[in-house]
């Protein structure tokens, strides 16, 4: 089959193949190497790449009339010596796989809003004007109540209280070629065995540092704009050989009306309780966090502030996942 100084490629078989659906997920090919003349795994490894396959190459694998040869790619080499022959077991992975896995819990918050969203108001209109009263004290008409000269007696403030919400959590799984520096600890691309730089390779710092704290600005995965938010990004090369990482994206999301964004609200200073605001004292949107409060004039009562940066996620399904 091909030559490296006297090592020869004997023969070949597929010795595992796994699937998941009508998805092939992995195999592991067994090379036979014979005339190893310096008895060493690194000719025989050598032997492999330079004949048959490299680090990342594809995998010419024909099934029921469907070429995969685009799909599987190698990322791990074993090697098993004899005296002057050896067992080179490549590993193939699909990439082009992404694993989804999902769950849903509960979180606490404090908040004056109702689960629609509306702000929850309390008034002293009807109270009795006594410090200490009992239900005898509401119910008697010769007890003075708060109201009864006007509403200009009458306080309408917020109510808050710690409410239980759902959020849901998903884990995005997907294998992309190492696109980190060799500073950084990728590999040399373009040095033998391996091959040039694959266009699709991503340095998993600048993924890690583009999501991670971030929101939908589109809508995502069928959830609305600001309502995902990434809480982390892991990256694991085990068993790739430092050729791919496995990017694993962790997201939470709001379910509406409920979003990735908060609401900040003015204080009476003297009283220490967040008076009724009215729909038209209440802000825009705060949409860049980073270059500091925005004003309205006059100032609102009430503003809505982003609590994550937006961008647009379904750029991790681009070649560069990097966001236009």
């Amino acid at each position: 089959m091909g030559t490296y100084s006297n090592a020869t490629i004997e023969s070949w078989r597929d010795v595992s193949c796994e699937t998941n659906g009508n998805f092939i997920i992995e195999v592991v090919r067994e090379y036979t190497v014979a005339n190893i003349a310096s008895h060493t795994a690194v000719e025989a490894l050598v032997a492999v790449h330079e004949n048959v396959m490299a680090p990342w190459g594809s995998y010419g694998l024909v099934l029921g009339g469907l070429n995969f040869s685009e799909l599987l790619r190698a990322v791990g080499f074993h090697v098993e010596m004899g005296l002057n022959t050896a067992k080179v077991y490549v590993r193939f992975i699909n990439p082009t796989i992404v694993n989804i896995i999902g769950s849903a819990s509960l979180e606490l918050l404090q908040t004056d809003l109702n689960m629609y969203g509306h702000q929850i108001l309390v008034s002293n209109a009807g109270l009795p004007k006594k410090t200490v009263w009992s239900i005898s004290d509401l119910n008697n008409p010769n007890v003075p109540k708060w109201g009864d000269g006007g509403a200009a007696d009458v306080l309408i403030n917020t109510g808050t209280y710690q409410g239980s919400f759902p959020v849901g959590t998903f884990l995005l799984e997907l294998i992309r070629p190492n696109g980190a520096s060799t500073a950084l600890g990728g590999p040399p691309w373009g040095t033998f065995p391996l091959p040039a730089k694959p266009s699709n390779a991503v340095d998993p710092n600048l993924i890690r540092d583009t999501y991670v704290g971030a929101c939908n600005s589109e809508d995502f995965l069928g959830f609305g704009p600001r309502h995902v938010s990434c809480e982390a990004v892991d990256v694991d090369n085990t068993g790739m050989g430092n050729i791919a990482n496995v990017l694993r994206f962790r997201f939470a999301v709001r379910y509406p009306p409920r979003d990735w964004t908060e609401t900040v609200s003015w204080v009476d200073p003297k009283t220490h309780v967040t008076p009724y605001c009215p729909p038209g004292n209440v802000g825009p949107l705060d949409d860049v966090i980073d270059e500091g409060p925005k004003y309205s004039n006059p100032p609102k009562q009430r503003f809505k502030v982003s609590t994550r940066r937006p961008i647009d996620m379904n750029a991790i399904f681009t070649e560069s996942m990097i966001p236009a």
